[in-house]
């Protein structure tokens, strides 16, 4: 029986309604949820009243990880239900980046030294970073990232000297800060273990974070072989059906991922000619057969 997707969404509409469209048009049925009209009570989804059947649907999960900590819980009751995409486990591995360095650690995968802060004290954030073992032609231990344990699109990452400005509810890492190039960092596209595309995104004149959503733009990279065995082995190792992967390609030869991110945005691959919605819909629609 082919089955029907059913998109729950809240994060990059575009991506959504481009995989809509793309499997309406080959007679699929697809349907968009939002998020917010979810009963954070219910095992099931209901469609104007009617349940929506788990034996005959598969939930595509367009939510994003800053969300992670709100929907949690209901995202676990769909999950004894319905075959998810990406699954519950590895929604929560790529939300929490501490777990997604762990995980990344034990596959044998090279990731950004890392500790989590224990407190707000900046010295003895600084003897933390000062203890990891780490290749100084790659980092700078002089200065130090902070950035929250939860996924946050770019926001509430900055230097140690700000932190005290972060909300105190906030669980934090601290990274050194690599030393690469705009240019010698990727975002790839991980779709079903083929990789669709990666681009370089760069920082605006005022920022040096290189998140699209604060204001980065992005130009085509150049995929080599190793990229993709990296990126292919991440997402494998977090056990993502389909991923954004970050990588650092260090002054030294070695590939970090730095993470991944369950429910990428496909904007800055598809700004520079790469069907990125349609090659995730083409797997997912394999899926649905």
């Amino acid at each position: 029986m082919v089955k029907q997707l059913v998109i729950i969404n809240n994060d990059s509409a575009d991506v959504s309604y481009g995989i809509k469209d793309f499997l309406t048009n080959k007679n699929y049925v697809v349907k968009v949820v939002e998020y917010y009209e979810l009963d954070i009570r219910e095992k099931f989804i209901y469609d104007n009243g009617k349940l929506v059947d788990p034996e005959n649907t598969v939930l595509l999960w367009r939510v994003s990880e800053s969300l992670y900590n709100e929907y949690v819980p209901v995202l676990s009751l769909l999950a004894e239900n319905y075959f998810i995409i990406n699954s519950a486990a590895t929604i929560h591995i790529c939300a929490d980046k501490h777990l997604t360095d762990e995980t990344l650690h034990y596959a044998g995968l090279e990731t950004i030294p890392t500790v989590l802060v224990e407190s707000r004290d900046k010295e003895l954030i600084k003897e933390q970073i000062s203890l990891l073992s780490f290749e100084r032609e790659d980092f700078d231990s002089t200065k130090i990232v902070i950035k929250p344990t939860i996924g946050s699109g770019g926001r509430n990452i900055v230097l140690l000297e700000e932190i005290n400005t972060l909300p105190k509810n906030l669980v934090l890492l601290a990274q050194p800060f690599f030393k690469a190039m705009p240019e010698e960092q990727v975002r790839i596209q991980v779709n079903n273990g083929k990789v669709s595309g990666g681009i370089h995104r760069i920082p605006s004149s005022d920022s040096w974070l290189n998140n699209l959503n604060v204001g980065a733009t992005s130009k085509l990279a150049k995929v080599t072989d190793e990229i993709v065995d990296v990126s292919c082995r991440a997402a494998e190792a977090v056990k993502a059906f389909y991923a954004g992967v970050d990588l650092v390609l260090g002054k030294s030869g070695k590939i970090y991922v730095l993470e991944l991110n369950s429910s990428p945005g496909v904007q800055g691959l598809s700004e520079n000619g790469v069907a990125a919605k349609a090659d995730i819909a083409e797997q997912i629609e394999k899926l649905l057969q």
